[in-house]
């Protein structure tokens, strides 16, 4: 999954990072694990003109254990940080073609 962040102004980095310490827990779980975050710095090619604060890549086993994650009322108790966290997000589902 790639994610691509927004923030609420303010306080909003702070409460996704809260939820981001709460996913982290799940994913160990469900044996998916973060691989980047960082920071969205520029648009190197092409036109688009929105920004973002960060980008996030996560590896889950399979798309299941996506679908069980969100489902599952702990993750449920996280996602309100993210609500609370998040302007806008892209979340986009990737099937990995390479990897090196």
């Amino acid at each position: 999954m790639v994610n691509v962040l927004r923030y609420v102004k303010g306080e909003g980095e702070a409460a996704y990072q809260k939820y981001g310490e709460m996913v982290l827990e799940i994913l160990q779980k469900i044996g998916a694990r973060p691989l980047y975050m960082g920071s969205f710095d520029s648009t190197v090619i092409g036109d688009f003109d929105e920004t973002f604060d960060s980008i996030a890549l996560v590896q889950y086993p399979n798309r299941q254990a996506f679908l069980d994650m969100i489902g599952s009322e702990e993750y449920q108790a996280a996602h309100v940080h993210r609500d609370e966290g998040l302007e806008s997000q892209w979340l986009l589902a990737s099937t990995p073609i390479f990897t090196g």
